[in-house]
C-alpha cells in the first residue's frame, strides 16, 4: 500500500511489515479471507500518519 510517501508491506500469516523499508512488528498477523487481505487498521492507519480513535460507547473506529 503506499500514499505516494509511505510504502506498507505485509504478507499473509506474518506479524511483521515493512515501513518504507523498515521491519515493524503488527499487534496481529495479516490474514487472507475470501480472496482479501486483513490487516489490523490501527497499525496501516498510523503508518500513513493518520490518528485513529476507538469510541467505545459506539463500538466504532474513527480515522482522522
Amino acid at each position: 500500500m503506499t500514499d505516494g510517501e509511505t510504502i506498507v508491506s505485509v504478507v499473509s500469516n506474518n506479524d511483521i511489515a515493512l515501513i518504507n523499508g523498515v521491519e515493524k512488528k503488527m499487534d496481529v498477523c495479516a490474514t487472507v479471507l475470501n480472496g482479501r487481505i486483513l490487516v489490523p487498521v490501527r497499525f496501516i492507519s498510523e503508518a500513513f500518519n493518520n490518528v485513529v480513535i476507538w469510541d467505545g460507547e459506539n463500538s466504532t473506529v474513527i480515522i482522522h
